[in-house]
């Protein structure tokens, strides 16, 4: 049994490459996105590359990708792609060797057709990569619990705490929690062996720690960056937006595990309330609880990405669910996943809650970056002209032009929050691609001013006052990009 599901995973890795790698875009999706592919051609949290609080091990990984790739952001997408194949071997074979060769194809199909997954293992960010480091270590600890808890076990979940911490941070959190738990099944010494474990992945996440500390210019440095990261997402926690804010978070977490899902969720009720899934179920359930309430009462969750951190955990409980549904059940859910996540969005945006998860939205945001930039290309010389943009978007914003448009002179003119300026110079200022600051925009000397605009805004983002209404549209840029021509 053990040797098949070898030999499967294999071919489950194989198709799963096959399907995300086509879907690889030309232009870097999200906001995030662009902050790790600058970060891989230059680590800096003072910078905002990425951001707080660091992702040393991920942009540690795309460097080594990119230098493969020969492309920064072609190597995080490589990166992404063989994660969520790895996720989908990891699944498969957790569920077959827990619950079974049903449970194994069900988990394996409906993981590798979960548009969550699907998406993310095409986009340039940390989320599938967290999942397979969070996946593994629940398998590891599954197999430490099993053997009583040996001290090599022990130092290998040390590692990996110290992996996932590297990856995506903000994972560490509840999974010490999934991991106490954990421990408490081993043979004494527990507490010993607990100790050993978190001391372990404190000295490795040092590694990882002290160049991210030196990128923001030190500790002190680093702690207000953090600070400021915290006193911006306070307002979308229950700490900081009280009721409102938890039934926002509450809602989200429903329907990004819904777009993970959708048929899954008959299952996964039914996994929920079995009675005879064995103990890998309490594992599992101590690693989904506290990553759902750190996602809804503890802190927030704005992006639909952030649920992989535990995605895979339910849809392994639906696959305990599917061991006696039969085998044409099983493929109708994988059947129903495709046809969502390929079908014009107009179709299936209610069955979505409008979560924008689907093949559609990478093919449309890609087509649209690519007009936008071919008419800035085509209609503007980066001699004479200057990029002014009103603010962040994360979909259409500083950051994609930063990364796809360096040749240009850019502004910002709204500030983020989060990123520390020299005193008196606000304004972000980029230069050769590279993030700078400055006391004003200084548009004197050129040509030509061209205000970029998110898809279905307007000019009136910056502001009303004159001589921003005065801006024409440029011809062909599908509304994206408005000049004004200066005299010099």
């Amino acid at each position: 049994m053990r040797a098949a599901v070898g030999r499967w995973g294999w071919v489950w890795f194989v198709v799963a490459v096959a399907l995300y790698a086509p879907l690889h875009t030309a232009h870097v999706y999200h906001w995030d996105g662009a902050q790790f592919v600058l970060a891989v051609q230059e680590f800096s949290v003072r910078l905002s590359q990425p951001h707080a609080p660091g992702y040393p091990l991920y942009v540690g990984l795309g460097k080594v990708a990119a230098w493969l790739t020969g492309d920064a952001h072609r190597g995080l997408l490589w990166l992404s792609t063989l994660s969520a194949a790895g996720l989908v071997v990891l699944s498969y074979r957790l569920a077959a060797a827990w619950w079974g060769a049903r449970a194994g194809l069900a988990a394996g199909l409906w993981a590798l057709t979960s548009p969550q997954v699907w998406f993310h293992g095409a986009v340039a960010l940390t989320y599938a990569v967290d999942a397979l480091a969070v996946t593994a270590l629940v398998a590891v600890s599954y197999r430490a619990i099993v053997r009583g808890g040996r001290w090599s076990d022990v130092v290998l979940i040390g590692v990996m705490m110290a992996v996932v911490g590297g990856v995506r941070p903000q994972s560490v959190l509840p999974l010490s929690l999934t991991m106490a738990w954990a421990f408490s099944r081993f043979q004494p010494p527990r507490i010993a062996k607990l100790v050993a474990a978190a001391g372990i992945a404190a000295v490795l996440a040092l590694v990882w720690l002290v160049p991210t500390v030196a990128s923001a210019g030190g500790w002190g440095a680093f702690r207000d960056i953090v600070r400021r990261h915290a006193a911006h997402n306070a307002p979308v926690t229950w700490a900081g937006g009280g009721l409102p804010a938890l039934v926002d978070n509450v809602v989200a977490v429903g329907a990004y595990c819904w777009v993970g899902l959708l048929g899954a969720v008959v299952p996964l009720a039914v996994g929920l309330v079995s009675k005879n899934a064995g103990p890998a179920k309490s594992l599992v359930a101590a690693w989904v609880l506290p990553m759902l309430l750190a996602g809804t009462v503890v802190g927030f969750t704005s992006q639909p990405g952030y649920v992989l951190s535990y995605l895979p955990g339910l849809l392994l409980l639906a696959a305990a669910g599917a061991r006696g549904v039969p085998v044409i059940m099983v493929g109708f859910v994988a059947v129903l996943n495709m046809a969502v996540f390929w079908a014009p969005t107009s179709w299936t945006d209610q069955v979505r809650f409008g979560v924008p998860r689907v093949a559609e939205e990478l093919r449309r945001h890609d087509a649209q970056l690519a007009q936008t930039l071919s008419a800035l290309r085509r209609e503007f010389s980066p001699a004479d002209t200057v990029l002014l943009h009103a603010g962040e978007w994360f979909t259409f914003g500083t950051r994609h032009f930063q990364v796809h448009a360096p040749e240009f002179d850019q502004y910002q003119l709204i500030p983020d929050p989060t990123v520390p300026c020299p005193p008196g110079k606000a304004v972000w200022r980029i230069r050769q691609g590279r993030l700078g600051f400055a006391e004003a925009v200084e548009v004197s000397g050129y040509r030509h001013v061209v205000l970029v605009v998110p898809p279905g805004m307007a000019p009136s983002i910056f502001g009303r006052a004159q001589p921003w209404a005065e801006a024409q549209p440029v011809a062909g840029s599908g509304g994206t990009l408005y000049v004004l021509s200066r005299r010099t």
